[in-house]
């Protein structure tokens, strides 16, 4: 099994050029990341990023369950990174991939304090314990 900061390091070597600072302060993001459960509506966790360490909270405001079994869902995300914090307004949908709490999470975050952008997030939640883990990649731009 390759470790996340392994991934991690393969995905920023093969994203390098792009990596760089525009001349607008704006920067690219690409970030692996994990985060648990911590109540009801509400994840905590932290990526590897080629930012550096980041922090992560999570607050689910709504979701709207479909006849297909996905769920369309509204979240913030508040990424923490040296200095840097910006709160993301999202729109997520879960995908189930099995009978046991397994999806497949596609969210698209906009930048709505502390910056401006955009971050697509894909990856897993697994409802059974409580857990995601997930790819982020996009721009964000400072105030």
């Amino acid at each position: 099994m390759i470790r996340k900061s392994r991934l991690v390091m393969m995905a920023l070597a093969a994203l390098a050029p792009a990596l760089a600072a525009a001349d607008n302060g704006c920067q690219q993001v690409v970030a692996l990341g994990s985060t648990q459960a911590t109540g009801l509506t509400t994840f905590a966790g932290d990526a590897d990023s080629n930012l550096g360490l980041m922090y992560v909270d999570v607050e689910l405001t709504s979701s709207k369950p479909n006849a297909d079994g996905s769920i369309i869902a509204t979240t913030t995300h508040t990424f923490t990174v040296g200095s840097l914090v910006f709160t993301t307004r999202d729109r997520a949908r879960l995908i189930p991939l099995n009978a046991f709490g397994l999806y497949r999470l596609d969210t698209q975050a906009t930048v709505a304090e502390g910056g401006s952008g955009h971050l697509k997030l894909d990856g897993l939640l697994n409802f059974a314990t409580g857990t995601a883990r997930w790819l982020a990649e996009g721009v964000v731009c400072p105030d």
